[in-house]
């Protein structure tokens, strides 16, 4: 009994076009007279001929023959040959039985789809899967019968089971009605592309990569790619695989353009695949050489946004994730104990955040659109289990760098956190003045001030240190002294008295900013009857800034009536005395973390200067290009160590620099994920 049948059967039936054999014999037809060795059957199929004739095998071959197609037809063991033979017997009822019988034609559907079970179990075979391929092009071409091309044919089957044929039909088909091409085709386009290859990163993570090729694809071409109508019309030419054709070769042409022969839309999706591959090529390297990390966190930061985020329901994001939106709920930016996020992260050891494991942590978070303060990528500020962050929404993306005004407000800010909260408290006023001075800043992109308002929550809530104020406030004048003073003055005087906790920390400095302490009363007087004096211009679209009336005669508070500062003119002098900012910025030191692998000297921006320009890099970036050059490898935490000292997102500044070599040499300067290779013949032309 052989289920479903779709076998020729019988005494007699000629080849198709002449004879195979002397016999003449259709070499498919199973003949019921002939004798069969059902003790011995030759299932290896080592007694086959290269053209395979069920009437000239030897009994023992029937016999396992037979047995194959008595159970469907499916085993996967079995010799090619014999599978070979019953494709013949569908090859012969598609292209030859359809011209003369009705009862033909209506099973083409049901034929047509026996030859796609077939490949999907011995499609490995390179000749069978050339032989049916072919087939089913010419089969698509001449009846329209076509395999289903959707999203998740490709996700779940890859490969296999799209046939080149039926990838350019219905690609065809939309351009011949000018209607445009979907992502998931693009990809099987590249798939049936014979010049295209998928590296690494794409077969060993091709759900992922399937994915974010979509999510690529659709960002640029929204709706889909359109591509004109060629002349070139598709054709179908096959030469079967069975004997009983003789060498005939079968032909069909369509009214389809054929759009293999188009070179510039198969460039951009191949663009598109390369670009893919690289954001998947850490992950994929992490999978090849550690394949127990992949369910990690830390794995889990190697990817893009995108398909980061699409497993914020699953393990072992979810936990971070639902951490996340309760912490959050609708607000803007909160300030919580550290303790409360890290409890979702695994950490080497208990109760010490690394700098390594602090970076991935705020790279993670950046993927789900947050952000965390403080970030050490953007600072030195060590993340303390016990002690507090804010974490806030990203609604853009960060850049590779923070400007120099961005470094220059958070020091200030630092500063003056550290002035107002020296009673105990931070009024309203205060803190209003110091976030109205982030609003008038110039020349920060809207991320920079999304981050720093988080890093005032965060100031003002954690009240981190200064030390070794002597040493580094020597190199100041008298007159960079007076304005930092002035600047002080103006934030601890915003709330309309100024504590004595504030004139305590104001006289302590004064000595450090080489001015007279004795001359603080009067600078203050001073200060008060300036601030008396009405600004019409110091707000936006010319509006003034009221400030309570302070209580008067309270002991101990220095009174400063009606004072309204014009913040505009704070930030614009505090950002005109740059030397003043980089000085101020060495004040803030962090606690040491563990030694890192990095321990050269950072170059600063203040000492450009003495490092030969690079065309296309300065400031932090042109610091690292010259940091890169000293070794030829570095491991991946070392640069993202290096690059949280320079206050540089890894990703980003690698991208930057790679940019400027491409630009100038044509190549990439730095290549890799871990360990990362710096190309030293690329740096010698950069530098020339």
């Amino acid at each position: 009994m052989i289920p479903g049948g779709m076998v020729y059967v019988g005494n007699q039936l000629s080849s198709a076009f002449g004879a195979f054999k002397a016999d003449g014999v259709e070499p498919s037809l199973i003949r019921p007279r002939q004798p069969i060795d059902s003790l011995l059957p030759d299932r290896s199929g080592s007694t086959l001929d290269y053209w395979p004739s069920y009437s000239e095998f030897r009994p023992s071959a029937r016999a396992a023959y037979l047995e194959w197609l008595a159970d469907g037809a499916q085993s996967p063991d079995t010799n090619i040959g014999y599978v070979f033979l019953y494709y013949y017997g569908l090859e012969r009822r598609l292209l030859v039985d359809v011209d003369t019988s009705e009862h033909a034609r209506e099973e083409r559907p049901v034929l047509s789809r026996e030859i796609l079970r077939l490949r999907r179990i011995y499609g490995n075979n390179g000749s069978f899967r050339r032989y049916s391929g072919g087939l089913l092009a010419f089969l698509a071409l001449r009846d329209g019968f076509t395999v289903p091309l959707t999203q998740t044919h490709l996700l779940e089957q890859g490969v296999w089971n799209n046939p080149p044929s039926d990838v350019l039909i219905h690609i065809g088909r939309l351009v011949h009605e000018h209607q445009p091409i979907p992502a998931h085709l693009a990809l099987a386009w590249l798939l049936a592309d014979p010049e295209s290859r998928l590296r690494t990163p794409a077969t060993r993570c091709w759900e992922m990569f399937a994915k974010l090729f979509f999510w690529r694809y659709d960002q640029d071409y929204l709706e889909g790619m359109i591509i004109p109508p060629n002349k070139t019309l598709l054709k179908a030419t096959y030469q079967p695989a069975s004997g009983g054709f003789g060498h005939r070769i079968m032909e069909h042409l369509s009214s389809l353009p054929d759009v293999s022969a188009l070179k510039k839309p198969m460039r951009a999706i191949r663009e598109i695949a390369e670009w893919c591959m690289e954001e998947l090529e850490p992950y994929s390297r992490l999978l090849g050489r550690d394949p127990e990390r992949i369910g990690s966190l830390t794995a889990l930061t190697l990817l893009h946004p995108v398909l980061l985020r699409a497993k914020v329901n699953e393990p072992p994001l979810e936990p971070l994730a639902s951490a996340l939106r309760t912490i959050l709920g609708r607000e803007e930016q909160v300030v919580v104990v550290a303790a409360d996020l890290l409890h979702h992260w695994p950490l080497q050891e208990t109760g010490r955040v690394s700098k390594k494991e602090a970076v991935a942590m705020a790279q993670l978070l950046g993927k789900l659109h947050v952000g965390l303060e403080p970030d050490i990528r953007f600072g030195p500020f060590q993340l303390k289990p016990n002690g507090k962050l804010c974490l806030f929404r990203q609604q853009e993306t960060e850049g590779a760098a923070p400007s120099q005004a961005f470094k220059n407000a958070a020091v200030t800010l630092h500063f003056a956190a550290t002035m107002v909260g020296a009673d105990g408290q931070v009024s309203q006023e205060e803190y209003q003045q110091l976030a109205e001075y982030l609003v008038c800043l110039d020349g920060l992109e809207l991320w920079e001030r999304r981050r720093l308002g988080a890093h005032l929550e965060w100031l003002l809530e954690e009240r981190p240190r200064l030390s070794g104020l002597k040493s580094r406030l020597g190199a100041l004048t008298v007159e960079q002294g007076k304005t930092i003073a002035r600047f002080l003055m103006a934030i601890a005087g915003s709330d309309g008295h100024i504590d004595p906790a504030e004139i305590k920390i104001l006289g302590n400095l004064y000595p450090l900013l080489h001015l007279d302490p004795a001359s603080i009363h009067s600078d203050l007087h001073a200060f008060q009857a300036a601030s008396r004096q009405p600004v019409m211009d110091g707000w936006d679209h010319g509006q003034q800034m009221p400030l309570m009336q302070p209580p008067t005669g309270v002991l101990g508070h220095l009174p400063v009536p009606g004072v309204q500062l014009d913040m505009r003119k704070v930030a614009s002098t505090m950002a005109n005395t740059e030397a003043v900012q980089r000085l101020l910025a060495t004040i803030f030191v962090a606690e040491q973390d563990e030694p890192t692998p990095v321990t050269a000297p950072v170059v600063s921006a203040s000492a450009e200067v003495a490092l030969p320009g690079v065309p296309g890099l300065e400031g932090e970036l042109l610091s690292l290009f010259h940091r890169l050059r000293e070794q030829g490898t570095w491991a991946r935490a070392s640069y993202e160590i290096l690059c949280a000292e320079l206050a540089l997102l890894p990703d980003g500044a690698m991208e930057a620099i790679n940019e400027a070599a491409f630009v100038a040499c044509g190549n990439p300067l730095v290549e890799g994920e871990d360990p990362i290779t710096v190309n030293r013949d690329i740096v010698e032309e950069m530098i020339s």
